[in-house]
């Protein structure tokens, strides 16, 4: 049961989190500069500030804040991973 709540809550991450990406100008402003040719320094504060905006969307759509805290700082790493990838 414990695997079932924490697929819903992670489903219901994705979900804020694909939300943000398409409508909060800060998000989609930084994940534009990860597209851009930057140092190492600069990718790890834009990670971070990722980090910190997806933290607070999750706790306002009702994950909780330890969770909420962790699934961001997983999530934030995984944009930057995927957008390096890419390029």
């Amino acid at each position: 049961m414990n695997e079932l709540i924490f697929m819903e809550e992670l489903n219901r991450a994705n979900c804020i989190v694909d939300e943000l990406r398409k409508t909060s100008p800060d998000v989609i402003r930084l994940i534009h500069r990860l597209q851009q040719n930057i140092s190492t320094c600069e990718i790890f504060v834009i990670q971070s500030d990722l980090r910190k905006k997806i933290e607070v969307a999750l706790y306002q759509g009702g994950i909780v804040k330890e969770k909420a805290s962790t699934l961001a700082l997983m999530m934030a790493y995984n944009i930057v991973q995927d957008i390096q990838i890419v390029m």
